[in-house]
């Protein structure tokens, strides 16, 4: 195949000799000739490395200079800057841009991204898409934009987001495109919204071999005892095997059972170690036990340290087994030779689990690129269900349909493009609209667009004078701080009939639209009587304080028509009662402990309250209502008050900032003034660390 001479030097540094099938194909589609392309073929089939080669090409003939990668989760974002960085390294040595380099940009919403440098910027869609609220033009600094993982466009709660920031970056201007997936069903209709050229391969660099075990029942139980007899067969073998099942327990119970079944000498004990030196609440103790057995478990819940442990653990070979909840196959690049989904066919909220794409997703986990020539996907049928197990293994994945039909999401696409002057008149939406893949599939009409309008224009975020738009001063705030309209429009309500003071805004926070409460689980110690309803009952630390719940519900079931059920009510009024202990520095072994709830959501909640507590601070100023300033940074490094400023140290964490406080430490000024020598005496830092503290102290007070 003809390549350009800068690219085979590209392949040879890599160490490259022949591409994939469907790296070819993708050449051929134009590739490497600034041509949008859209690669549809399974995991670990090279997709990196077609990103790779146009993100040289690009680079190198001058096409583009500001390229933006785009990928789902904040967890992939290092590890793709660091695939992409010497391509990037590369192309400046063969006469790309001065300067290009690799920029991640993930995180908080409440910073956007200052410009686009030049090279590679690797992000979330939320990230991008809210940055775009504050400086539109980013759009059209866009030369080419890389959809990694391009499925989740038909994602109910993140498919809207891909959807809206696509639409934007195209209505700005030509960017090239590149877009990947290992789950497209229909890859024609979706290269056609993208004006791209499909590429669809099932070539796969390790084959795959499916396997149907079937339960004696259909109950958790007996699919448990298949999947660890599979499990512990394989362990014994030396072989990694990923199994999948949807309850965080039963993944904790099974791989704690799998555990203690075997003999010392699978595990390490210095991961242990390191497991407890993280946290030891109730899962951490779980997740050491487990370990030390050459055993792990994952799931969101967990801490980010103990997810990221188990990651590099399993890849390390120091752990064998994995017992984890789907989302680890969706987020993580973790391949095993052989994978379990445990769950096949079970029933959750109504829905057939898992559905093709996420077995898709599961499945494509098996079979390590470079160590096996063969994968193995283990799925643990009931009994009669054999023939749709198989017919999972051996079909396509499902189409992808637009998600961009919600009101929600389609409120805040619309209020976001008239709120930053990209579009001015209902014309102007409707031709941003033609971008969407909503309306290229026929699947939203202009009657949809007329009802969010007038919705908005009810809510008074809009204001409308024939066909021309204009977003209030309330609409520009919410779009700025990023919230769903219905956020935003909760907020403004409950804040003008409770007040800002932190109990007041934490509970709106708690019950707004854009919270995300999880599941608090029963305490098995409470003799039945869940640690919900303990606190309801008045047995909970924060039992005492007044929250204004029924404030809440009026304006939902006013503004909204909506009326919570009782477990709902007392599950947000729980959350409510947790991030308020929080903030006056309770600890988060503590808080797990109490609520019965796992560290990961704490920290979730936490920092989604702050961001959400930051927007209640900005509508509270455009209807008359002041929130304590400080009260955004209480929620997200969990202080009281007089702590925050230490917090602002970069380094200074909650735990940190209380004992520097009680050595007379109490504002950033006292430790850029500090001595390395004095700060080291204060307990948990070396000099080192003193060191670096001082420093970040003195960029902050200037």
């Amino acid at each position: 195949m003809e390549l350009p001479g800068y690219v085979r030097r590209y392949l040879e540094r890599r160490g490259i000799s022949r591409l994939f099938p469907p790296q070819r194909e993708a050449v051929e589609a134009g590739l490497l000739e600034g041509e949008n392309v859209l690669v549809a073929s399974p995991t670990a089939s090279g997709k990196t490395l077609i990103a790779e080669m146009r993100i040289v090409r690009d680079l190198v003939e001058g096409d583009a200079e500001r390229i933006v990668y785009v990928v789902p989760y904040r967890a992939l974002a290092r590890e793709k800057s660091e695939d992409v960085r010497e391509a990037v390294a590369f192309a400046s040595e063969e006469g790309g841009p001065e300067g290009a380099r690799v920029t991640v940009a993930t995180g908080d919403v409440r910073e956007p991204l200052r410009g686009l440098p030049v090279g590679v910027t690797v992000t979330t869609a939320e990230k991008l898409d809210a940055s775009l609220r504050h400086d539109p033009t980013l759009a059209s600094k866009v030369d080419t934009i890389v959809l990694d993982e391009v499925h989740l466009v038909g994602d109910p709660s993140r498919g809207p987001t891909y959807e809206s920031l696509v639409a934007a970056v195209k209505a700005s201007g030509d960017p090239g495109v590149l877009a990947l997936s290992a789950t497209v069903g229909n890859p024609g209709e979706l290269a056609e919204w993208l004006d791209a050229r499909a590429v669809v391969s099932d070539w796969r660099p390790v084959e795959l071999k499916g396997r149907v075990h079937v339960a004696r029942s259909g109950s958790p139980s007996d699919r448990a005892s298949v999947a660890l007899e599979l499990a512990r067969e394989n362990l014994r073998r030396g072989e990694g095997t990923l199994v999948f099942v949807y309850s965080r327990r039963r993944v904790e119970e099974e791989a704690l059972e799998l555990a203690r079944s075997l003999r010392e000498g699978f595990g390490s004990r210095e991961l242990a170690r390191e497991v407890l030196e993280v946290s030891r609440d109730e899962t951490a103790r779980r997740l050491a036990e487990a370990v030390a057995k050459g055993v792990g478990f994952h799931h969101a819940g967990l801490h980010p340290e103990h997810r990221a442990l188990v990651e590099d653990a399993f890849r390390e070979g120091e752990i064998g087994v994995v017992f984890a909840t789907p989302t680890l196959a969706a987020g993580v690049n973790l391949p095993a030779r052989h994978v379990i989904i445990q769950d096949f066919g079970v029933r959750i909220g109504g829905e057939f689990k898992p559905d093709r794409n996420e077995f898709q997703q599961m499945a494509g986990r098996a079979g390590r690129p470079g160590f096996d020539d063969v994968g193995f996907v283990h799925v643990v049928a009931s009994p009669g269900s054999e023939d749709v197990a198989w017919d999972f293994l051996h079909s396509p994945p499902a189409p992808v349909r637009s998600a961009l039909t919600s009101g929600p999401a389609l409120r805040r696409m619309l209020l976001g493009f008239v709120a930053t002057g990209v579009a001015g008149s209902v014309g102007d939406l409707e031709g941003i609209f033609e971008e969407t893949l909503a309306r290229s599939s026929g699947g939203l009409g202009s009657d949809a667009l007329e009802g969010s309008l007038n919705v908005l224009e009810g809510w008074g975020m809009l204001e409308r004078y024939g066909s021309t738009v204009s977003a209030t001063r309330l609409g520009k705030v919410v779009a700025w701080t990023y919230v769903t309209p219905d956020t935003g429009h909760f907020l403004r309500l409950f804040l003008e009939r409770t007040g800002g003071d932190p109990e007041a805004v934490v509970t709106g926070v708690a019950f707004s639209p854009d919270f995300t409460a999880p599941r608090i689980e029963g305490n098995p110690r409470s003799g039945g009587q869940t640690t919900l309803d303990g606190f309801m009952s008045g047995g909970g630390v924060s039992g005492s304080v007044d929250l204004p719940v029924e404030e809440a519900l009026e304006v939902a079931f006013e503004g909204f028509g909506v009326e919570f059920d009782a477990f709902e009510v007392e599950k947000r009024e729980a959350w409510a009662s947790l991030l308020l202990e929080w903030i006056e520095g309770r600890d988060l072994d503590d808080l797990v402990r109490s609520y019965g709830t796992f560290p990961g959501d704490v920290l979730a909640a936490t920092r989604d309250a702050a961001w959400l507590a930051w927007a209640a601070s900005r509508i509270g100023s455009v209807v008359g209502v002041d929130v304590d300033p400080w009260l955004p940074e209480r929620l997200e490094h969990g202080v009281p008050e007089h702590l925050v400023p230490l917090t602002r140290v970069r380094g200074v964490g909650r735990k940190l900032a209380e004992r520097l406080y009680r050595e007379g430490y109490e504002r950033p000024e006292d430790l850029a003034s500090a001595s390395p020598s004095e700060l080291a005496r204060v307990e948990g830092i070396g000099e080192k660390r003193a060191r670096e503290i001082i420093e970040s102290a003195k960029e902050l007070v200037g």
